[in-house]
């Protein structure tokens, strides 16, 4: 079964995506400070506010086995948010492993500088996303 824990949660769009496909799953928390959103989320998914840890700083607390990070460049997908930069940033006192999904342009560009991460388990990216294999 899937171990969950949600970053910068919002709502929990991803949980309720995880729900419609009936995949069976175990929230073991998830990240969000955003009052309005913790309520929300609370509610939408029937959990209660203790499951939140609030800030990431705290993730290595939960018993997740893995991190989930999504990498959106604005071109090869509508949305943007994170750089190489920032994730290191984010993610480099945790203890967890890393699965870093790369939706973007030549990921090619940012291959090496993951694979220098210790926590960097996976780097998953996409066939059609570059014309030339990865160098």
């Amino acid at each position: 079964m899937l171990k969950l824990f949600s970053l910068f949660s919002g709502i929990g769009a991803f949980e309720k995506a995880l729900e419609r496909l009936n995949a069976e799953y175990e929230l073991v928390g998830f990240s969000e400070i955003d009052k309005y959103a913790i309520k929300s989320y609370c509610a939408i998914h029937g959990v209660t506010e203790d499951k939140n840890y609030g800030d990431i700083s705290k993730i290595d607390e939960s018993s997740a086995d893995y991190i989930h990070v999504d990498m959106m460049d604005g071109a090869f997908v509508e949305n943007s948010n994170f750089t190489v930069q920032d994730i290191k940033k984010m993610f480099k006192k945790t203890n967890k492993k890393l699965d870093v999904h790369m939706m973007m342009c030549s990921p090619n560009k940012y291959v090496k500088e993951f694979a220098k991460m210790d926590n960097v388990e996976y780097l998953t990216l996409h066939y059609e996303s570059h014309r030339r294999p990865i160098d």
